[in-house]
């Protein structure tokens, strides 16, 4: 749930980097985004690696087992050349799930990006960015050099901070000769030189570019974004490079060290030499929470929503002090770190010893540099478990709280495949489902009123927002509006919280005999409209439209089990094709439902 609801326009306009055809999200041109544009060519530096053969030979001879040859080679050669056999490319294909018609697959698609070898514990992975192998149902990956391509598998995914990691199948050989790349745990400086390695458009072959950093920075990232999702905002590095498609996911070094110090990510087309990446700090905290515990836990969002207190007169009439700045807080998420502690109307002053400005800034100091960063961040740059203090002035008093921090549960599902998967349920031609942010994203005719509902509003339970997504027109439902996309309220006079609820209720009620099933909606202006199904009938109309639409079943496969206990004759709402899967316990023709 995002701390602040509204999005930058130039961050509308960043471009996502990986090299699939450009489509249009939301009225966004994306296309990917890649570092690229270097002046050294990677054929100029092949015979000087060859030199450096013999060297890293001996070596390794030396290291007996110890430090690894290609690290002792680059201190040998006095950083010279950068550690590119790390970097892998990346080869996707997939298809996006449906959320407008929950049970259909939409079009596939095939794009390529970047990565490289880092380690997890005992374990050799493939960092790369979560863009590059989001909805894909086959990746494969081929090192620096080769043409071979070797089956991948997705292990661990962050859309919120755009990571991911891969796993190579196959012999356990294959990462062997790859060297994994080491992260610099110091932010970089200003004006730093920085080199980004990958295989952008334009070539088959790595490629080497080069700019500086510009700019330290706390931002939404780009790949949450267009998902429609904003989150709170997390550390992001600026760098003054070209940006190409192809190169997302591959490392940006250090050349004096040879460190990554992050990872590609994101670029502005309507800007010259401005291009993101993502800083290893980020990314080490993904990596250690994959250790840790096999998955990523999520980012630590801070739970509470605020206003600037930039007007003069509105500080002194908040009790604040002449030399006194902070923001005043709106709303506290139930479910967050803070629920019971902070209160609406408290004016923040501190989160830690840093002072939050009447911007709701804090000025962050790195390598003497000072810079002024969204509180925000503060928050998302830890793991969850991390205690923060917070310096409140409540009614005229300075207060101390105590909180850790971590993610809290949305209202609305995030992430397909992490939080939100198609769901519905089709009783006599209506389809409900749950609001998620795929369905805002795919289906642009829900109510303003709605969406600002999703993007602002906290869960209190495991309240779902319910709609009439669509209708399927049947002599049952003849006369009732199917086109307009409403919240559903009750049934039979009672209300439903959530999908599991709204099956439940349906089947009870059809299984007393009811002679009719009352469904409440919310209505336009606030005022509530009752539409009526005769139960009779109904089993009957489910059948037909089935077969009619080609639809799998009258609800998604997450809700099939729970169906079949509930409801009466529950066996014609699946198509009779299936019902032999289904006895089976399995359900692949389901699967792209």
């Amino acid at each position: 749930v995002p701390l602040r609801h509204s999005v930058s326009p130039n961050l509308a306009m960043l471009q996502q980097a990986s090299s699939e055809a450009p489509a249009a999200v939301n009225g966004v041109a994306v296309a990917t985004a890649a570092i690229g544009g270097g002046k050294r060519s990677w054929s100029g530096m092949s015979g000087q690696l060859q030199q450096a053969e013999p060297i890293r030979r001996g070596l390794a001879v030396a290291a007996g087992g110890g430090v690894p040859a290609e690290k002792m080679a680059w201190a040998a050669t006095g950083a010279e050349h950068l550690p590119t056999r790390s970097v892998l490319r990346i080869f996707g294909i997939g298809a996006e799930r449906s959320y407008a018609e929950p049970w259909k697959v939409l079009g596939q698609q095939e794009w390529t990006g970047s990565g490289f070898a880092v380690l997890v514990g005992k374990d050799k992975l493939v960092l790369t960015n979560a863009h590059v192998v989001d909805n894909a149902s086959l990746l494969r990956v081929s090192k620096h050099g080769e043409s071979k391509k070797y089956a991948a598998k997705l292990v661990c995914i962050a859309h919120d901070i755009d990571l991911a990691l891969l796993e190579v199948q196959g012999a356990s050989s294959v990462l062997d000769d790859v060297p994994e790349a080491s992260f610099k745990e110091v932010l970089p400086k200003l004006y730093s030189e920085v080199k980004v390695v990958g295989f952008p458009q334009g070539g088959n072959t790595i490629c080497v570019t080069k700019g500086v950093v510009s700019r330290i920075d706390a931002q939404e990232y780009v790949h949450p974004l267009l998902k429609g999702v904003c989150t709170n905002k997390v550390l992001i590095v600026q760098i003054d490079a070209a940006i190409n498609p192809g190169n997302s996911g591959g490392p940006a070094f250090d050349p004096e060290s040879g460190m990554a110090i992050g990872v590609a990510s994101s670029g502005m087309p309507g800007a010259q030499n401005i291009g993101y990446i993502i800083p290893a700090a980020i990314a080490q905290n993904f990596l250690t929470s994959h250790a840790r515990n096999g998955c990523w836990r999520g980012l630590c969002e801070a739970g509470f929503s605020y206003r600037s207190l930039e007007n003069e007169a509105l500080r002194r009439y908040l009790g604040l002090g002449p030399e006194q700045t902070g923001v005043e807080v709106q709303t506290v998420a139930p479910k967050g770190a803070l629920a019971g502690k902070l209160k609406p109307g408290d004016v923040l002053l501190k989160v830690d010893s840093y002072e939050v400005s009447s911007e709701g800034t804090v000025s962050y100091e790195v390598h003497e540099e000072k810079v002024n960063l969204s509180l925000e961040f503060l928050i998302t740059k830890d793991l969850p478990g991390v205690s923060k203090r917070l310096t409140v002035l409540r009614n005229g008093r300075i207060e101390e709280l105590a909180a850790a921090f971590g993610p809290i549960p949305p209202l609305v599902g995030r992430f397909d495949r992490v939080d939100c998967e198609p769901t519905y349920f089709m009783v006599g031609g209506f389809v409900f489902a749950p609001v998620s942010f795929p369905m805002l994203q795919q289906d642009h005719d829900l109510p303003e009123a709605l969406m600002e509902r999703a993007y602002a509003s906290w869960q209190q339970g495991d309240e779902q927002i319910i709609v009439l997504q669509r209708g399927l027109k049947h002599r049952i439902n003849e006369g009732y509006d199917l086109d307009s996309i409403r919240p559903l309220l009750t049934v039979q006079g009672v209300k439903v919280t959530n999908m599991a609820e709204l099956v439940r209720s349906v089947g009870a009620a059809m299984s007393s005999g009811a002679e009719f099933l009352a469904f409440g909606f919310e209505g336009a202006s606030g005022q509530g409209t009752q539409e009526v199904l005769p139960v009779k009938g109904l089993a009957d109309a489910d059948s037909e439209l089935l077969e009619m639409h080609q639809i799998p079943a009258c609800v998604s496969p997450n809700l099939l089990e729970l169906y079949r206990s509930v409801m009466p004759n529950a066996s014609r709402g699946v198509l009779s094709t299936l019902m032999k899967v289904v006895r089976c316990g399995r359900s692949p023709g389901l699967a792209g439902a």
